[in-house]
């Protein structure tokens, strides 16, 4: 977001002085980074209400101890499990991943993950497009 305004800006100044063809690319990467950040945000934002929204199947987490004990008969009753139990605490946190996202929850998630992508793909894509158009460029390739 912060790069797209300060591009914005900057081509707001240059607008007269930049080549049509640098113009119309730069543009594009400016509106087309905002729109992707900006989907970005507001997917996100629907998928931490998705169980307010009643949208179905989001990511289920338990208490690292409960899934450990569930799935792998793990209890603290003897030192060797007090071990184990204190490893996947170390090792994966206070909460882990039981049931990922299905369905329309999952479909939000990876939106979510592509807007972000292609936010990233466009600033990349702006700096490209002004090393291709920098003056500095004309000393480095031979004229043919």
């Amino acid at each position: 977001g912060g790069y797209n305004l300060v591009e914005a800006i900057t081509l707001k100044v240059l607008w007269p002085k930049l080549d049509l063809n640098e113009r119309l690319l730069r543009g594009v990467c400016v509106v087309g980074g905002l729109v992707c950040t900006v989907g970005f945000l507001g997917v996100g934002a629907v998928y931490t209400q998705a169980d307010y929204l009643n949208i179905c199947c989001t990511d289920k987490y338990n208490h690292t101890e409960d899934a450990f004990r569930r799935v792998y008969h793990l209890d603290n009753s003897t030192e060797t499990g007090y071990i184990q139990q204190l490893l996947a605490l170390e090792s994966f946190g206070p909460f882990v991943l039981v049931d990922s996202a299905k369905g329309l929850a999952l479909s939000l998630k990876k939106l979510e993950f592509w807007l972000e992508e292609f936010a990233g793909v466009f600033v990349l894509s702006s700096h490209f497009i002004i090393w291709w158009f920098g003056k500095p460029l004309e000393r480095l390739l031979p004229s043919i």
